[in-house]
């Protein structure tokens, strides 16, 4: 089945705890680019082409969010964000002690420095003048009570967050999760339009480090999110792995929609089975669709015997041999009694 595949949304969790880290509900564009580099393979007379050789695999993500999110700029530093930071801030008071300014709240020193600076103006001035704070307190020569003045300051501000881009900085891996939508092509789908998504589970994502944010008095900035998927072990003796799961969800599909058959797995030859032992069916679904034969769990069939020598769960699909005989064990799938196998059972004495 086609589909029109659309822009999605993407969910990225830490690796280490699982929480969401990002969440782009304001995708503008979106891409994937899979890459496998093909070199030619010449000799001979005339230099003739004998062959490729694959290598340098790649899985590349794009996406671009309308909505800037602080999150995304950390996730490219790799940095950690943080809550509480020392913010600038400016006010408008009004003296209360002769050529004396205290702030509102207790100014700090700015990044790598010792001495607490301000800057203070008149309301009607254009140019701010340098103070010093101890404490809260900065002495001003000839400031009378009463005046209103303007000052800019450090202060720390618990509401606020920060992150800190090391000079050697490396963007994050997590692991993200990318969902597009898929729409209907024609009217087979009973006038339904958004007909199923296509999941892509990536389990080692690494941001690109690289971004660039653009703002212009004729419209605003987006965020990129773009990266690299990073190969996930597969635990085998000869190495390789994966980048990414792929899945497709059709809403309106059941389970056995596109199953053209069912079969028992090794019910050719038949089973032999002793009195009081018991087997337990593996049945697996054949699709139209190219999908790979696959187990189904036995809950979704209804099982029969066609005699005494043997019983059977009926939703368990466990064959229990009972006495001497030759039994037919019959499977049929319960939401589609069209989708019918069976297979024999000899029970013999031990």
């Amino acid at each position: 089945m086609g589909g029109i595949l659309a822009i999605g949304t993407g969910t990225g969790y830490d690796p280490i705890t699982g929480a969401i880290v990002l969440t782009t509900d304001t995708i503008q564009t979106s891409g994937l680019e899979l890459g496998l580099t093909m070199e030619e393979i010449r000799g001979g007379l005339g230099n003739s082409l004998q062959g490729y050789l694959p290598h340098t695999t790649s899985f590349a993500l794009n996406l671009e969010d309308s909505i800037f999110k602080f999150e995304y700029m950390a996730l490219n530093c790799g940095g950690d964000i943080t809550a509480s930071a020392d913010v600038m801030t400016t006010v408008t008071l009004t003296t209360t002690v002769i050529n004396k300014i205290t702030a509102p709240s207790t100014p700090v020193a700015m990044a790598g420095e010792t001495n607490i600076y301000g800057w203070y103006k008149l309301p009607s001035a254009s140019t701010w003048n340098v103070i010093t704070f101890v404490g809260s307190d900065a002495t001003v020569s000839g400031l009378a009570i009463g005046t209103e003045v303007c000052l800019k300051y450090m202060h720390n501000n618990a509401s606020a967050r920060q992150f800190t881009i090391g000079g050697n900085f490396l963007p994050k891996i997590i692991r993200l999760e990318v969902v597009w939508s898929l729409y209907a092509t024609g009217s087979s789908n009973s006038g339904q339009s958004l007909i199923g998504e296509l999941q892509f589970e990536i389990p080692r994502f690494q941001f690109a480090g690289a971004q660039s944010y653009s703002v212009s008095s004729s419209g605003a900035t987006t965020s990129p999110i773009s990266g690299n998927a990073l190969i996930v072990s597969n635990n085998s003796c000869v190495g390789g792995g994966y980048y990414a799961l792929v899945k497709e969800v059709m809403y309106d599909r059941a389970t056995f929609d596109n199953v053209k058959s069912i079969m028992i797995e090794g019910s050719l030859d038949g089973f032999d089975l002793i009195v009081g032992q018991s087997e337990t069916l593996n049945v697996y679904a054949l699709y139209t669709d190219g999908t790979s034969p696959s187990k189904l769990d036995n809950s979704l069939f209804t099982f029969t015997s066609s005699g005494a020598f043997a019983t059977v769960g009926a939703n368990t699909g466990i064959v229990t041999g009972a006495s001497a005989g030759t039994v037919t064990i019959t499977c049929v799938a319960t939401d589609k009694t069209s989708l019918e196998t069976n297979c024999s059972f000899t029970v013999t004495i031990a």
